[in-house]
């Protein structure tokens, strides 16, 4: 009886620290991005790409190559002053 109790009070211990684990992760991540998004602010964003909509930055389902060639082309004709060459 003894030794299944101890069996018991580990699983349970494992189990607390591995949800305790899981937690701090979660909790770190999002302390982070709240955060960071203090930081930046929403008309950071617009200045830098243009709009706050997330239009041809979404990548539509099976695009693949096409699609990474598109948003290349995209952020080229966002940046003033750029020389070919």
């Amino acid at each position: 009886m003894r030794i299944l109790r101890q069996l018991l009070m580990g699983w349970l211990w494992h189990a607390l620290t591995i949800a305790g684990s899981m937690t701090w992760e979660i909790l770190w991540a999002l302390i982070l991005g709240f955060a960071l998004s203090a930081v930046v602010r929403r008309e950071t964003v617009v200045r830098a790409l243009g709009s706050d909509s997330p239009g041809p930055w979404w990548p539509p389902p099976g695009s693949g190559y096409r699609h990474r060639v598109v948003l290349i082309r995209a952020s080229r004709a966002r940046q003033p002053n750029r020389r070919p060459g």
